[in-house]
């Protein structure tokens, strides 16, 4: 998509709703499937956040970053990701 046509959408994002749980459990491994609302609470989650960084490329098309983790033994090497990390505050542009 041209950036300046993702441009002038961005701000029709902030009337849509939310998905929710319902949202997350959609792409969710089998074994969180069994979790509901009161169960998650129950296990205190942090607050996280991301950063989408969308840029345009040298044709205006829009390009977004992503990140790849670094391999180690663990759940969630190499995978790839937004940055993000713990919640530190809300920037809206």
């Amino acid at each position: 998509m041209n950036f300046s046509d993702f441009k002038k959408k961005v701000p029709n994002l902030t009337t849509l709703k939310l998905g929710g749980l319902a949202a997350q459990f959609t792409l969710a491994p089998a074994l969180r499937l069994g979790y509901d609302a009161a169960m998650i609470q129950a296990n205190r989650p942090k607050k996280a956040a991301v950063l989408a960084l969308f840029y345009p490329d040298e044709k205006q098309n829009t390009r977004f970053v992503l990140t790849e983790r670094a391999s180690y033994k663990g759940t969630h090497s190499a995978q790839i990701s937004f940055h993000g990390g713990k919640l530190n505050k809300v920037i809206s542009i």
